[in-house]
């Protein structure tokens, strides 16, 4: 009889309930960014550095793993190409599985993403069971052509989530984004994100103009700034204006800051974009080049020539080859 007892509950076909309540749980931590192509990847991006410092934060006091899972979700599930034209890896839209909180990117792609069926019908069947739905920027267009409000708790939100520390002049994802980690994990998690994230989460002429505005994060965000840019001809005054500073002041503090000068920096970044575009897509040679805000394909194939010594149609032969 104890034989049969035993038999039974080992290959019993349901899983114990403390397993499927861990699991659960796991999976309610997660967090989607839904992307697009042509989205605007930096507010996106504000999006999973505050869930990310919120579990280092978090972690640090109590040992544990992560307690959120940031994810980019698409209808493709595969790289999607924001407006800066830096690629991200997508995850499939996921059925089934309850997510902790949904963000939908704005851009110029929102758009077409609006006449996406699958994608709309997904935060449709997505939404009731997910407790935050929210748009970064003009996101809130997508939502609107699936027919659904944006949200977060039980109601709909207001702009300014009950509770949270963040400064009201920051925009209103990134509130309800710390709002979350307020709610999940308290206040004093949130009140350390939000003083980290001060600076970066305001690159508007107001702040940097402040008085107070640290030169390390006007450097940082003026980096970004190139980042997001690189596809376009820049002057050293252009990313002089973002971090406002003369152009002798702004050259000085970047190069103590990156370590490099602010060409070495836009040259790295457009070189990275032209390796992702080279490996992932099928694009002419000449038309990266553009992309890449090297407008000439013979500047663009010496310059890559010199950075790793293989042309770049050898670079797009030697990945793929690589992935065989």
């Amino acid at each position: 009889m104890l034989e049969m007892t035993y038999a039974k509950s080992s290959f019993s076909p349901s899983p114990p309930q403390d397993v499927v309540t861990t699991l659960t749980k796991l999976l309610s931590r997660t967090v989607g960014i839904v992307v697009f192509d042509d989205f605007s990847l930096a507010p996106a991006a504000q999006i999973v550095e505050i869930f990310d410092l919120a579990n280092r934060i978090h972690g640090a006091s109590t040992q544990n793993a992560p307690f959120y899972r940031p994810i980019f979700l698409s209808s493709s599930g595969e790289h999607v190409c924001s407006s800066a034209q830096i690629a991200v890896l997508a995850q499939p839209l996921p059925e089934g599985q309850a997510l902790r909180s949904i963000f939908i990117a704005g851009g110029e792609g929102v758009r077409a993403a609006a006449h996406d069926t699958r994608l709309k019908a997904w935060l449709r069947r997505a939404h009731s069971g997910t407790a935050t739905v929210w748009p970064i920027g003009n996101g809130g267009a997508l939502l609107r052509a699936a027919d659904l409000q944006d949200k977060h708790g039980a109601a709909v939100a207001s702009p300014e989530p009950a509770g949270t520390s963040a400064p009201a002049t920051i925009p209103a994802a990134v509130r309800v984004a710390l709002d979350v980690a307020r709610h999940d994990l308290g206040e004093a998690v949130s009140q350390r994100i939000s003083a980290q994230l001060r600076w970066e989460t305001q690159p508007n002429a107001a702040v940097l103009q402040a008085s107070s505005a640290p030169v390390a994060q006007r450097i940082r965000i003026a980096a970004r700034w190139l980042a997001e840019n690189c596809s376009r001809r820049i002057s050293v005054r252009d990313a002089a204006d973002v971090a406002h500073m003369s152009d002798r002041s702004f050259l000085r503090h970047f190069r103590s800051e990156m370590g490099m000068k602010p060409s070495e920096h836009l040259r790295r970044v457009r070189l990275q974009l032209a390796c992702a575009l080279l490996a992932e897509s099928g694009l002419p040679v000449d038309k990266i080049a553009r992309r890449c805000g090297l407008h000439s394909g013979e500047c663009f194939a010496r310059t890559f020539r010199q950075a790793f010594h293989l042309s770049p149609t050898e670079y797009r032969d030697q990945a793929r080859a690589s992935r065989v």
